[in-house]
């Protein structure tokens, strides 16, 4: 499909981290079509990366990633099933509703940067270093 729309990206390389989030910083909706079997009760990195970014993302309902990535007010559209015609529905109703998916986007982005951003992880690292925080 890549292939023939120029509109589609599949990069199968590993990635160093700028070379990751120049490729982030390039999507502007992800389509990440989980099998749930082995998927279901995991976390998703690629979802948690998508959150932080401000990038809506397309997925399986009820994985444990979705609910995680929704605390923070994340743009989440969801199929049921992991079928072809499901995932294209929740895909089409994504790009159909996309000026208010990336404006949740980027609100949920906000949302981690105060919760879970990398200054919250340094200030916590710091507090049990100082002894100022319960273990």
């Amino acid at each position: 499909m890549a292939a023939a729309d120029s509109r589609l990206t599949l990069n199968e390389h590993a990635l160093d981290k700028d070379m990751y989030q120049a490729l982030l910083d390039t999507c502007d909706l992800m389509l990440c079509p989980y099998d749930r079997g082995f998927y279901g009760s995991m976390q998703s990195g690629i979802v948690t990366e998508c959150a932080a970014n401000a990038i809506p993302v397309v997925v399986p309902a009820d994985m444990t990633f979705v609910t995680e990535a929704a605390k923070y007010g994340a743009s989440i559209t969801t199929f049921a099933e992991t079928t072809p015609a499901s995932i294209l529905e929740a895909t089409q109703l994504a790009l159909d509703q996309f000026d208010t998916c990336a404006t949740q986007a980027y609100r949920g982005a906000k949302t981690w940067a105060e919760i879970q951003g990398p200054g919250k992880f340094v200030d916590g690292l710091l507090k049990i270093v100082s002894g100022n925080h319960p273990r």
